[in-house]
């Protein structure tokens, strides 16, 4: 026999704001996908935390943390295992496929949906989004030492460049040696443009690095070789 969940109060999401609000109202958390912040994100103004001040600036570092504390008390529903959500308001219920081939039957009170990622309902009409954003994680074969944290294009392709200590070296700390992340709203329309490639994205940085005066790895005499960059991953969010 089939088991069927019960929330009182359920909340639906991936983003900061789906987190927050769940901790607040006590409900139980479902995370409908495992995109939603990029790791450079800080906590802006307009962020409502309410009268609790956390020692965080950035937004995943807070998910994190509430998504934690929410576990804890045993309010975070199939962890990251959601393939397919389908719901019927009228009922109140929920089905849920989890990457296990497994179903998940539950009722509710009270629902709160953040994202809709996954989720299928008659009620829903899900407009497809006007803009995107792309993050081309690269890592830095030469050019790896620099004093930059960032850098800004002023346009919307390859918008700005984050850099951080690599992972890829053990004992980095205290070495400063930096891979990079490019970040670029794009329309529909540019995904599929070549113009707007990992490719292209790759030789913009490249020229961006160079007008900033990074250098490749020395190569004697105070010469150097040129700034090379591998991609790693690309992904892509909706705005």
């Amino acid at each position: 026999m089939q088991h069927t969940y019960h929330y009182n109060k359920l909340v639906i999401g991936h983003t900061l704001d789906a987190i927050i609000y769940a901790n607040k109202t006590n409900s139980f958390f479902i995370r409908n996908s495992m995109d939603g912040i990029f790791p450079f994100d800080e906590i802006d103004d307009d962020t409502d935390l309410g009268s609790v001040k956390y020692p965080f600036s950035k937004k995943r570092d807070l998910f994190n943390f509430l998504l934690y504390d929410l576990a804890l008390k045993g309010k975070v529903a199939l962890t990251d295992m959601v393939e397919t959500i389908r719901i019927n308001e009228e009922e109140k219920t929920l089905y849920v496929i989890t990457s296990r081939s497994a179903k998940i039957e539950a009722s509710y009170g009270e629902i709160r949906i953040f994202d809709t990622d996954k989720i299928s309902s008659p009620s829903f009409d899900v407009k497809s989004p006007k803009m995107y954003r792309v993050y081309d994680w690269y890592n830095v074969k030469s050019g790896l030492k620099h004093k930059h944290d960032f850098l800004l294009s002023g346009d919307d392709f390859c918008k700005k460049v984050y850099f951080y200590l690599s992972p890829r070296f053990h004992g980095n700390k205290n070495r400063g040696l930096k891979d990079l992340a490019v970040e670029s709203i794009l329309t529909k329309k540019q995904l599929h443009d070549a113009n707007y490639s990992d490719s292209i994205s790759r030789l913009k940085v490249i020229s961006m690095m160079h007008a900033a005066g990074i250098k490749g790895a020395g190569n004697g005499g105070g010469r150097h070789l040129p700034v090379k960059l591998e991609l790693n991953i690309s992904q892509c969010l909706m705005i």
